[in-house]
């Protein structure tokens, strides 16, 4: 055995840290030079695709309207896509068909970018159901951590675990490994408006330039179980800090979340029959939320629409058991058809 074998095999640790280093050196300068904190909470953008399926759906459901198909829609995040059933939503006795545009990352700013694919669109729902929750108001900001942290997870790990199965955990170290998701959206966004541009300076119409859907009806499926606790406790202990930071002295993004939310309503209430939903939430969840801080900065945000009333609250928050929730708000497949009915009943 060679004496880098040798020392490789009784000191594994030795070469993590060796790597971390390297990584630490590198990260260094890339984040320097492009002025992004690899551990800082970055916000979370929205992404490509949900923005090209917003405007295909959309253009599908102005052909179904012209078809004299009467339509109802879900506008909101995962939490909607995961907790309403669309066709336990419709009834016999209605002929309301009910479709589904919504967003990831959950913030109002992102769904802003989806909601105006679909406000340019030439069609004019029956009922809009805007699904959302306090804690948008908050932004999409990423969990907040540190190098520290992330190597102590990633030693602790190799103490149990062959060295060499952990040597791909420390990209993660890394500004290109904790910020891939991002990279990749900006990626995304960038090469899908450059196709939009080129196809609408070459004249291509919404229903061409965006992928043919064969049903705009269709519901997303939901076969999720509870996760582990763990991931909620993470979650909620990150909207805990950031509400009571929020009640101190609340970030300029608090106030794009809150002017994004007006726009939305601003843009929906052109139609009939808008109400906003409160999703369910764990009981966790709602613990950690402000109740009186949070109704008023949503009722400040409404305010800034220009309607000359606000649209109906149905709250939901705590209509669904703790048992029925994956994570702190979206619900298992098991809780689906319970978020639905309360929505349901409360229409």
């Amino acid at each position: 055995m060679s004496s880098f074998q040798l020392s490789r095999a009784k000191n594994p640790l030795l070469l993590l840290l060796a790597l971390v280093g390297l990584l630490a050196l590198v990260d260094s300068i890339v984040s320097g030079r492009m002025g992004w904190d690899s551990f800082g909470g970055v916000e979370q953008g929205q992404t490509f695709s949900r923005l090209e399926l917003a405007s295909a759906k959309s253009a599908a459901l102005g052909q179904a309207e012209r078809r004299g198909v009467r339509i109802g829609l879900v506008v909101g995040m995962s939490t909607a896509d995961w907790g309403v059933d669309l066709r336990q939503l419709e009834t016999p006795s209605d002929a309301v068909r009910w479709a589904k545009i919504t967003g990831e990352f959950s913030s109002f700013s992102n769904l802003l970018d989806v909601v105006r694919r679909f406000d340019q669109a030439d069609f004019t729902p029956e009922r809009t159901l805007l699904c959302i929750h306090y804690g948008m108001l908050l932004g999409a900001r990423r969990h907040k951590s540190t190098r520290s942290e992330r190597l102590g997870e990633i030693l602790a790990r190799a103490r149990q675990a062959r060295s060499t199965n952990e040597i791909a955990r420390l990209v993660t170290l890394s500004w290109a490994g904790n910020n891939r998701a991002g990279v990749a959206n900006t990626l995304e966004l960038r090469l899908g408006s450059w196709h939009e541009r080129l196809l609408g300076w070459l004249g291509q119409p919404a229903d061409v330039a965006y992928p043919t859907l064969l049903d705009p009806f269709e519901d997303t499926p939901n076969h999720h179980q509870p996760m582990h606790p763990s991931v909620r406790q993470r979650h909620v202990a990150n909207f805990a800090e950031r509400w009571r930071l929020a009640q101190i002295a609340p970030e300029p993004d608090q106030r794009t979340q809150a002017l994004a939310l007006g726009e939305i309503v601003a843009r929906l209430g052109r139609r009939p029959g808008l109400k906003l939903v409160l999703m369910p939430e764990h009981s966790a969840l709602r613990a950690v939320e402000p109740e009186l801080f949070a109704r008023r900065s949503l009722e400040d945000a409404l305010a800034t629409s220009g309607l000359q009333s606000s649209p109906p609250i149905i709250d939901l928050r705590s209509a669904v058991p703790d048992e029925y929730f994956a994570d702190e708000a979206h619900a298992t497949a098991a809780g689906r058809p319970l978020v639905t009915s309360a929505l349901k009943r409360a229409q």
